[in-house]
């Protein structure tokens, strides 16, 4: 598990080049286990490394990656509401009232 790379602690974070040398996995399959590993422990990506929370010294740093992803996620979600919007135009949404006693499939 790549979580047994990343150490822990902000001043021992390490690169994605770092983690090539260490396990030879590709650049893509990293990326992929950083993302399976932070499904099961905080995986922080900060000043262009990654590293795991040792203590409280840490925080500030998880505060700036967290404000980062929002920030992030926000773009994405007004993105998403845009293809939304665009695609309900495209592919309008189907008639479903209901005809007095059919049954409803939806």
């Amino acid at each position: 598990m790549i979580e047994e790379v990343i150490p822990k602690g902000y001043e021992n974070r390490v690169t994605r080049e770092f983690l090539h040398e260490v396990t030879g996995m590709s650049d893509r399959m990293i990326r992929k286990e950083i993302e399976k590993a932070a499904a099961r422990e905080l995986i922080v990506s900060c000043d262009g490394g990654y590293f795991r929370r040792k203590d409280e010294s840490d925080d500030p740093y998880i505060r700036t990656y967290y404000a980062k992803e929002w920030a992030r996620f926000k773009t994405q979600r007004k993105k998403i509401d845009q293809m939304r919007k665009a695609l309900n135009i495209i592919h309008p949404k189907p008639d479903r009232s209901q005809i007095p006693g059919q049954m409803s499939l939806f």
